[in-house]
């Protein structure tokens, strides 16, 4: 039983960490798009 409570637990902080990294992705590429936006509609 003890192992498999470690197993979750450290399964859970992978999944975290990989939502983590999802989240940052999506805003680094909706910031892309954006300023695209901005410059097609300065130009």
């Amino acid at each position: 039983m003890r192992l498999r409570e470690e197993f979750s637990s450290r399964f859970n902080n992978g999944m975290q960490c990989l939502n983590r990294m999802h989240v940052d992705e999506m805003c680094a590429a909706g910031f892309r798009l954006t300023r695209k936006n901005h410059v097609e509609r300065a130009g």
